[in-house]
């Protein structure tokens, strides 16, 4: 199984409520970001939502970065989906 990165961290000490409605807000963001960019080339190479995730994450290894740094560049097409699908 692939390593997973928490989206968001938890302190100890009680946060502020705008300070977790901001970080749940910018939770959410950033999976429908990741669910828009796992069905671009999932849609362009006719992957299964596992196997475009798969890609994603390999392109994201191969190129240094995060995964979902490569996800907001595609959703915001800088990468294309033929790219990350291969």
């Amino acid at each position: 199984m692939g390593r997973r990165t928490a989206l968001m961290q938890w302190r100890a000490q009680p946060l502020p409520a705008h300070d977790i409605v901001t970080r749940t807000q910018s939770v959410i963001s950033a999976r429908a970001t990741l669910g828009t960019a796992r069905g671009m080339p999932a849609a362009h190479a006719r992957l299964t939502g596992a196997q475009a995730m798969a890609a994603l994450a390999g392109y994201a290894r191969e190129q240094g970065l995060r995964s979902g740094a490569v996800a907001r560049s595609l959703a915001s097409r800088v990468v294309t989906p033929e790219e990350v699908a291969g």
